[in-house]
């Protein structure tokens, strides 16, 4: 997911805000793929994560929630103005 963060912000130039969890839409290739956890045209294994707690996970690394959710010091704060970060 790192790699896909870094792609994203140094290859494409975007820092995403939001991402989508997958969800299965019937007679697709996407769907086939996410059950079978197969390439329906190589007949190769790919992963697909399920677990629900991973998936938040890899949203927080691609869109860098961990950076994001802590207090902001320095320059970044304006007087009498504090920016919060979950932890």
């Amino acid at each position: 997911m790192q790699r896909v963060r870094l792609f994203a912000s140094q290859k494409l130039q975007i820092h995403p805000e939001q991402v989508q969890v997958f969800t299965p839409t019937p007679s697709t290739y996407s769907s086939l793929m996410y059950y079978t956890e197969l390439d329906p045209f190589t007949g190769q294994s790919i992963f697909v994560e399920k677990d629900a707690r991973r998936k938040e996970r890899q949203k927080e690394i691609v869109t860098d929630k961990d950076s994001k959710n802590k207090i902001h010091e320095g320059s970044q704060r304006k007087k009498g103005v504090r920016t919060y970060r979950k932890i």
